[in-house]
Order: C-alpha cells, then sequence, then structure tokens
C-alpha cells in the first residue's frame, strides 16, 4: 500500500509540474516585467538660466552719489548724493579798443566767423573748434596786451592761408625745443596769438 501510494503521489506532482509548464509556455512573450510594474522615468527640466550682467561698460555719468559736502561747518559724516562739474571748453578773452576793426581782422585776415554778440560790448569768435571772447575796452592801453596759445593740427597748411592774406607775423614758423611747430601773430590790439602743432614723437 506505501508503495501504491507514493507512485499516485509522484505522479500527481508530476501533473501538476506539466500543467504549470505548459501555461508559462501559453503566456505572451514580454520583453520586460509587466507594465503595472515599471516606474516612468524621473522628468528632468532644464534649470533656469541666470541673466548675466551686460559686458558692455555702462555710459558715464555725471551723478556721483555719496560726495561730502563741502560746505564749512557742515557734519562731515553726512553723505549728500550730487551732480560732478564738468568743464566743457575754455574761451580766452581778448580786450580790443575798437570792436568793428577787430572783429573784420579776425575774419578777413585768420578766417574766425562771429559766433555770438552781446551788444557792442562783447563778441565771441570762432573757428573749428576754437571761440575767443572779444570784449570792447576804449581805454585799455596798447601795452598791456593778452595772448592765447591755439593748439592745432595741419600748421604748416594754416601758416600758406594766413601769409597768402598778408597779416604780419609777429614770429616765423619753425620747429620748438618743446617738439611743437608754431609762428604766431599780432592783432591791432597787440593781443599775441600762438599757433602751433606737437610734431614729436607718437
Amino acid at each position: 500500500m506505501a508503495i501504491i501510494y507514493r507512485g499516485m503521489n509522484f505522479a500527481f506532482s508530476r501533473s501538476l509540474i506539466l500543467v504549470a509548464l505548459a501555461t508559462i509556455s501559453n503566456l505572451p512573450a514580454q520583453s520586460g516585467p509587466a507594465s503595472s510594474l515599471v516606474l516612468p522615468p524621473p522628468q528632468v527640466t532644464e534649470p533656469t538660466p541666470i541673466p548675466l550682467p551686460p559686458t558692455q561698460p555702462a555710459s558715464r555719468s555725471a551723478f556721483v552719489p555719496g560726495r561730502r559736502p563741502a560746505v564749512p561747518g557742515a557734519d562731515p559724516g553726512l553723505f549728500t548724493p550730487g551732480v560732478q562739474p564738468e568743464m566743457l571748453d575754455l574761451i580766452p578773452t581778448l580786450l580790443v579798443r575798437n570792436m568793428g576793426k577787430a572783429v573784420e581782422y579776425y575774419n578777413a585776415m585768420l578766417g574766425f566767423g562771429v559766433v555770438l554778440q552781446s551788444g557792442g560790448s562783447y563778441t565771441a569768435i570762432g573757428r573749428d573748434f576754437v571761440q575767443i571772447g572779444l570784449a570792447l575796452d576804449k581805454n585799455a592801453p596798447k601795452g598791456r596786451s593778452g595772448s592765447c596759445y591755439i593748439k592745432m593740427a595741419r600748421v604748416d597748411v594754416f601758416y600758406q592761408e594766413v601769409k597768402s592774406r598778408g597779416v604780419k607775423l609777429t614770429s616765423d614758423l619753425k620747429n620748438q625745443p618743446s617738439k611743437m611747430r608754431e609762428f604766431s601773430v599780432t592783432d591791432p590790439d597787440g593781443n599775441i596769438l600762438v599757433f602751433g602743432e606737437y610734431v614729436g614723437p607718437r
């Protein structure tokens, strides 16, 4: 009896194994684990770019924050915003005894034009980037004259222009030890104008 029971048990176990193999062989082929068990890949988002400062330098501003007030007795610990002064040009003023005669000389002989006039007491004359003020003083003594130095380019060309107009030269065109090539003229009121160009090493 024991032998028969053992044979039946073995046969039953074998049948279960065969059924299981048949069931597995009938399942559809899958390349991976069940879809219900597969986790979706993590969502990767691009990082938000951080704005960089501009590479071009900012334009110069005349505003200077935190300037100390240059006021006598003011608290030095106080800082007040201010605007930095900026000098733009220099206009020398020469005294003349006859405004009409002076303006005519500068226009006809040196090529200056009238920029502005303030009544008959002041006239600003200019050529290219240079301006000169003429102030009327009928009592100005001849011995007391002014002068100004005008730095320019292509002084040789201007020298020939002045000579062709018959201007009386105070000093002829020549190179100076300062590496400036210059000449000078004197207006009807004794004011001396020196015209020079730098000819030294750059």
